[in-house]
């Protein structure tokens, strides 16, 4: 089955966990359905939805301090044994987001 993982990122590729104390939100939609809804991890700022269909699916971030408080992506998963990771990268000082980049992997 595929795998997406949402990941935040600081300007210089570091992970971004929180800011003011607050952890970023990752949320997977399938549609209008949400698949899941997680904390990024505190270590890694990373997080993990696995076991998924191909489809068309809407990763997105929320955080309350940082500009905008809900970024999102649309991708594409075309096969059940796609890794696909989503990289929201954000300008720590000034925080907002930098860039949205996509890395997919074969499995």
């Amino acid at each position: 089955m595929a795998v997406i993982s949402i990941v935040t990122r600081n300007q210089n590729g570091n992970a971004l966990t929180s800011i003011g104390g607050i952890p970023f939100m990752a949320i997977l939609q399938l549609g209008e359905q949400v698949i899941g809804e997680q904390t990024v991890s505190l270590l890694f700022a990373d997080t993990f939805f696995d076991n998924l269909e191909a489809g068309q699916y809407t990763a997105k971030v929320r955080h309350e301090l940082v500009e905008p408080p809900l970024a999102q992506f649309d991708v594409t998963l075309m096969t059940q044994t796609e890794l696909l990771q989503i990289s929201f990268n954000y300008l720590e000082p000034e925080r907002v987001l930098l860039n949205i980049r996509t890395l997919l992997v074969q499995q």
